[in-house]
C-alpha cells in the first residue's frame, strides 16, 4: 500500500463518517475498503486544520467558609425581602427604626429645639411610617449572629429601634455602679457593641428597659434562649457570653418568676464557663494546660515584660470576680454551696484592677472580694457553736469585730461614698452572727437542738450565743435603715444583690421577732422592742406602692420585682396576725417568750394555709 492510502486513511470518508465505522485504506487509490466492497464513490472532504489548544485557565476554587458566607448572604436577602413585604402591609418597623445614616450610625429623635431627647423609648411606642425604598438588603451582613439573626436585626424584632437602644445603653451605664463587675466601654455605642459584645448588649438592654415590661420580657427571653442554645447546643464559650450571663443574673429579679426561676442553674453554667475559659488560672498556667487558647480574652500588651502574663484582660478579671461575688452572696441567702471557691489569685486580680483604674468602680472590687472572704471564714468559724464553750465564742466574735473594723478603715474614698456598700457590710456582718441558727434554709440541714442552754455548760455560756444573735438582729435592722436611704427612683437600677440583702434582712428580723422553736431561751419581747419590724414593713409597702405594681390577674407569671410590694404587704399582714396570738408563757414578765408559746388553735387566728384545718383533723389520712 502506497503513501496515498495511508494519508487518506488518516481521515475518514464521508460514508464511513456517517456510519461511524472505521475507514480502512484499500489497494485502489483514493478509495477506502468499505466503499470498494459496496461499490460506492469514496469522497474525502478537506478539513480545516485544528487550532492550537489554548491553555485552560484554572478556576479559582472557593473555600467552604466562603461558600457558606455567600449562602448566608443570599438568606439575608431573602429575609430582607420578606420583611419588606411585611412593611408594605404596615407590619414592619417604623421609619425611626430604619433611620440610619449611610455610614452605619444611627439617627436620633430630636425635640423641637434641636436637642436630643434624653428619654429612651421603645420603637413600638412611636408612630409608624413607611420604610424608605432604598433600604439596603445586606445592612447587617458584617454583624455577629445570635441564633442565625444579626444582633441589630434581633433588637428590631423585639421592637427596639437602634436610637432608642442607645438611650437605654446610656441608662445601663448608670446602673453598673450597683454591679461593678461589668462596665460598658466609654467609646462604645449600640452598633459597636453589636459587633464586639452582642450577648452582653442584649442582656444590658434587657436590664435597662424595666420601664417597658413588654420590651424587657422580649429581650430577656431572647437572651436566655439564645445564650443557652449557643452554650449547650453549639458548645461555644466566650468572654462575651460569660459577661452576658453575669449581667442577666445581676438583674435577675426582673425575670424571677416564682416556681420557674433558673438562677442557680444559670449561675452554675457561668461558673463552669470560668473554668472552661481558664479565668481561674494565670495566663501562663492556662496556656500550659491548653485552656481557652482559641479565645480572645488574653491580655494584649504593647511592651512585653516579665509579668505581662500574670493576668488576663481587665474585662476577663472583672468577670472572674463577678462570678465569685454572685456565688457567695446568693449562697449566703439560700444556703447553697458556693460553686466557686476563694483563691488568693482573686485578691491579686482585684489589686491589679485597683492599681490601674480603667473605670472608677474598679476601686470597689478589692474591698468587696476581701469582705466576702472575711465574712465566709468567720461564719464557718462561729457556725460550730454547738462544739465550743462561751469563752471561745466570745473570743472569735471579738476577733471578727477587730478584723472588720480594720477592713472598714482601709476602704478607699470611692467605696465610702457608695451607699450600697453599707448594705454589703451589714449583710456580711449579719451572715457571720447568724451562726446557721436563724436562716430558714440552714435550719433544714443543721442538727436540731432542743436549746442552746442544753449544749452549753452554764448560764454564762448560754448567754453568749443569744448576745451574738442580738448583734445579728441589730445588723439586720441597720441594713433596713440603710436601704431606706436609697431613693425610690434608684430602685429600678438596683441589682439582684441589693434586693437579696433586704430580703435576707427581712427574713432574719421576722424569725427573731416571731420566735424560733429551737431557741427556747430567745425572748421575742426584747427583739420587738429593739426593732420596730411593723414600721419597717409599713415603710417598704408605702415605697413600693409608687415603684412596682402588679395586677392581681398577672400574679401567676409576675416577676419578683413587680410582685415585691405585694410580697411585703403579705408579710406585714402575717406579722400583724402573729402579734395577736396568745402567748401563754408571757403572762409572767420573767418568763421567756418563744415560738412554742403560740397557740394556733385560737378562733381569732386564721391559719394562712387553707388546708391547715384539714391536715390537723386528719381527713387526708
Amino acid at each position: 500500500m502506497g503513501e496515498g492510502p495511508k494519508n487518506k486513511a488518516s481521515q475518514a470518508c464521508e460514508i464511513c463518517r456517517s456510519l461511524k465505522v472505521r475507514c480502512l485504506p484499500s489497494p485502489q487509490p483514493d478509495t477506502c475498503l468499505k466503499c470498494v466492497n459496496s461499490k460506492k464513490t469514496c469522497v474525502f472532504l478537506e478539513r480545516q486544520p485544528r487550532q492550537p489548544r489554548q491553555p485552560r485557565q484554572r478556576q479559582q476554587k472557593h473555600s467552604s467558609k466562603t461558600r457558606i458566607r455567600a449562602l448566608e448572604s443570599k438568606v439575608d436577602n431573602l429575609l430582607a425581602i420578606a420583611s419588606l413585604s411585611k412593611l408594605s402591609h404596615g407590619k414592619g418597623p417604623s421609619q425611626r427604626e430604619a433611620g440610619f445614616l449611610e455610614n452605619g450610625l444611627s439617627t436620633y429623635s430630636s425635640s423641637s429645639n434641636g436637642e436630643r431627647d434624653p428619654t429612651p423609648s421603645s420603637s413600638h411606642n412611636n408612630s409608624t411610617s413607611s420604610t424608605p425604598l432604598d433600604w439596603p438588603l445586606d445592612k447587617w451582613a458584617g454583624y455577629p449572629r445570635i441564633n442565625g439573626i444579626p444582633c441589630p436585626e434581633l433588637l428590631l424584632e423585639c421592637g427596639l429601634s437602634i436610637d432608642a437602644a442607645d438611650g437605654f445603653l446610656n441608662r445601663f451605664r448608670t446602673m453598673t455602679s450597683y454591679f461593678p463587675f461589668f462596665v460598658v466601654p466609654t467609646h462604645a455605642n449600640v452598633l459597636t457593641m453589636c459587633k464586639e459584645r452582642p450577648f452582653a448588649l442584649v442582656a444590658a438592654l434587657a436590664a435597662a428597659t424595666s420601664s417597658d415590661k413588654k420590651l424587657q420580657k422580649a429581650l430577656g427571653e431572647k437572651f436566655r434562649t439564645s445564650a443557652l442554645h449557643t452554650i449547650m447546643v453549639h458548645n461555644e464559650r466566650s468572654l462575651d457570653l460569660l459577661n452576658g450571663m453575669l449581667v442577666y443574673l445581676a438583674w435577675y429579679h426582673f425575670y424571677y418568676v416564682p416556681k420557674k426561676e433558673q438562677f442557680n442553674q444559670l449561675l452554675h453554667i457561668a461558673i463552669s464557663m470560668v473554668g472552661d475559659i481558664g479565668l481561674n488560672l494565670t495566663p501562663a498556667e492556662a496556656m500550659s494546660r491548653k485552656i481557652g487558647l482559641r479565645l480572645t480574652h488574653y491580655r494584649k500588651v504593647s511592651t512585653p515584660s516579665a509579668n505581662h502574663d500574670e493576668f488576663f484582660s481587665r474585662e476577663a478579671r472583672r468577670a472572674y470576680l463577678g462570678c465569685f461575688y454572685l456565688s457567695t452572696l446568693t449562697g449566703w441567702v439560700k444556703m447553697k454551696a458556693t460553686g466557686i471557691q476563694f483563691q488568693s489569685y482573686m485578691i491579686e486580680c482585684a489589686t491589679s484592677l485597683g492599681q490601674e483604674l480603667e473605670h472608677p468602680t474598679d476601686a470597689l472590687l478589692l474591698p468587696l472580694v476581701q469582705l466576702q472572704n472575711m465574712a465566709e471564714v468567720n461564719h464557718c468559724s462561729l457556725a460550730n457553736v454547738d462544739h465550743m464553750d462561751g469563752l471561745d465564742l466570745e473570743m472569735k466574735v471579738q476577733s471578727f469585730q477587730a478584723e472588720f473594723k480594720q477592713w472598714k478603715h482601709s476602704l478607699p474614698l470611692a467605696s465610702q461614698q457608695a451607699n450600697w456598700i453599707d448594705l454589703a457590710c451589714e449583710i456580711a456582718v449579719m451572715h457571720v452572727y447568724e451562726m446557721d441558727l436563724v436562716n430558714v434554709f440552714a435550719s433544714k440541714t443543721r442538727r436540731t437542738t432542743g436549746s442552746l442552754k442544753h449544749s452549753t455548760g452554764s448560764s454564762f455560756t448560754s448567754r453568749i450565743p443569744l448576745e451574738v444573735l442580738f448583734l445579728c438582729l441589730k445588723s439586720a435592722g441597720q441594713l433596713a435603715q440603710n436601704f431606706f436611704s436609697i431613693p425610690t427612683s434608684e430602685y429600678g437600677s438596683l441589682s439582684y444583690m441589693q434586693w437579696s440583702c433586704i430580703i435576707y434582712a427581712i427574713t432574719i428580723i421576722y424569725r427573731l421577732t416571731v420566735g424560733i422553736p429551737q431557741l427556747r431561751d430567745w425572748d421575742v419581747r426584747v427583739a420587738r422592742t429593739t426593732i420596730d419590724f411593723y414600721s419597717i414593713l409599713d415603710a417598704l409597702c408605702s415605697r413600693f406602692d409608687s415603684v412596682s405594681r402588679c395586677d392581681q390577674a398577672a400574679l401567676e407569671n409576675g416577676d419578683l420585682f413587680s410582685m415585691m410590694g405585694l410580697i411585703f404587704e403579705n408579710v406585714k399582714q402575717t406579722y400583724g396576725r402573729l402579734q395577736l396570738l396568745p402567748q401563754d408563757d408571757s403572762a409572767d414578765d420573767t418568763g421567756p417568750v418563744h415560738a412554742t408559746s403560740f397557740v394556733p388553735s385560737t378562733p381569732k387566728y386564721r391559719h394562712p394555709c387553707p388546708a391547715f384545718q384539714t391536715w390537723r383533723i386528719g381527713r387526708l389520712g
